[in-house]
Order: C-alpha cells, then structure tokens, then sequence
C-alpha cells in the first residue's frame, strides 16, 4: 500500500485475471454488439477521477445476464396444430339452399324450351312423295332417246385437252353397265399439220366455232387434243326443276383422269 500526499492510498498486486474478472483492454465497447445505449458508458463514473467503482469487480456477472436479458430471442411463428373452427357448418342458413336450386331450375327450363322447339320444327317439315322420272340400269343399252353423246373439242370452258366423240370406242354398255373410257388422239393428228374439223363432217354438238374446230400446227406450236374420250347428257330427255338425283358409279384413280357428274340446265345460259 502507497500512500500520496493528498491522504489518498493506493493497492498494486501483481494477479492474473481471473475467467470472470473484467480486463480493462477486453471491456471496451462492442461496435456491433446491442446496448440500451449505444452513446451510453458502460461503466458509471462517480469519482472525481472517472475510475470504475470496486463494485464492478463483484458485479461482472449479473452485467453480463443483464446484457443477455436486454437482447431479442426467436419466437416461432408456426402455427400450432390444432383444429380450425368452422362456423358454418354448425349452423346452415335457409336460404343458402336457393343457391342450388335455382340453377337447376333454370337448366330445367332451359332443356324444356329446347325439346320444345325440336318437336315443333320436326312437325313443320314436309315430308315430299318424290314420283320417278327417268330410272336406267344399261341392261338394255344406251337409250339414244335420253341420252345425247356430246362431240365438242374446246375443252367445255376448262381447258380438257379431250376430244369428246360419240363412238362406241370412248362410250358403250357391257354386263348392264355403262363404262366410258379414254383413249389416245391419233398419233399423226398430233406429229403433222392437220385439222379436225367437227362442222365439216357435222358432228359437233355445239354451235361455237372454237369448240368445233382444232389444228395442229408445228410452227405455231398448236396441237389438236391428246386424248378422246366421252361426254353424254339427258339434254333430250329426262329433266327436272326440283327433286332428288341417284347415281351410283365407280370412279377411275390415277393422275389426269377428271372424272365428274355434273348437274346442268336444259338450255345453255
């Protein structure tokens, strides 16, 4: 022990610290670490000199469970597993019934009017008696008296490269069937400079030029149609404003081949 000339005296001991004795080095403040007042000293100073009161020696424990208690701590926020109530279904309202029965009445209603206005659109339509007007299986032929063999080699507006002709090489009747049949133009008719001409032997069955006449020329680069074949009609017999038509046929396969049964007028327009 010291003593100074103000009447003051002094201890010095030269201990290690202890685990819980506070180190003036290691008690500084934190920068990262939360106090109540980040501005604040940790250490009170009640003596004319700011030294730390020997209190702090016996106390350094309870500042340290002080601290601990000043931070946050985690509270879960999970949900606890129990049973979420449900209100509505202890007590059912009246009236929530309407909210089902309505849209079925409404789709009631609606399935009635539409099995209404079926039944009364059948009732309205007219079932028509259909009488027979021309009825042929071929068995006997052709019937020149009905049918007409058209002879035309303009293409009937569609550019066929066809020469329709009214022999039975291209249309004729075996076993009860009607067969119409294609076949190659003559060869020197296409290779040489010749003309057919339909008016000259009076065959053509039309009355424009151009579907009765064709040239093959071989320095303008024309040639008569490639090919024959046949095109018959009802034009002279059987016709009908309105009704029904039945066919049945056996159509080729193959490419160029244009197979068609056409409905047409009487008189060309």
């Amino acid at each position: 022990m010291d003593y100074n000339r103000w009447g003051t005296s002094t201890t010095t001991a030269g201990t290690t610290p202890r685990s819980h004795t506070p180190n003036p080095d290691e008690d500084r403040i934190n920068p990262f670490s939360r106090p109540a007042n980040p501005f604040a000293t940790p250490y009170a100073s009640n003596t004319p000199s700011g030294s730390k009161p020997g209190s702090f020696v016996t106390s350094s424990t309870a500042y340290q469970q002080q601290q601990q208690q000043e931070q946050p701590y985690f509270r879960s926020r999970r949900i606890q597993n129990r049973e979420n109530e449900k209100p509505w279904l202890k007590r059912k309202d009246p009236k929530e019934k309407w909210v089902t029965i309505i849209p079925l009445l409404g789709i009631l209603a609606g399935l009635g009017i539409a099995a209404y206005l079926i039944v009364q659109g059948l009732s309205t339509v007219i079932n028509h008696k259909y009488c027979t007007v021309y009825e042929s299986d071929f068995a006997n032929g052709l019937d020149m008296g009905v049918w007409t063999k058209e002879v035309e080699v303009g293409g009937f507006g569609n550019g066929q490269f066809e020469e329709t002709t009214n022999t039975n090489e291209n249309a004729f009747t075996q076993d009860g069937l009607l067969i119409l049949k294609p076949t190659l133009q003559d060869k020197i008719l296409i290779e040489t400079n010749n003309t057919i001409n339909l008016l000259k032997s009076g065959q053509c069955t039309s009355d424009v030029w151009s579907n009765c006449v064709a040239t093959t020329s071989t320095t303008n680069g024309t040639i008569v149609s490639p090919v024959k074949s046949a095109r018959i009609s009802t034009k002279k017999g059987a016709s009908i404003k309105y009704g029904r038509v039945e066919v049945e046929a056996r159509l080729p396969a193959g490419n160029w081949p244009w197979p068609a049964i056409l409905m047409l007028p009487v008189k060309e327009t």
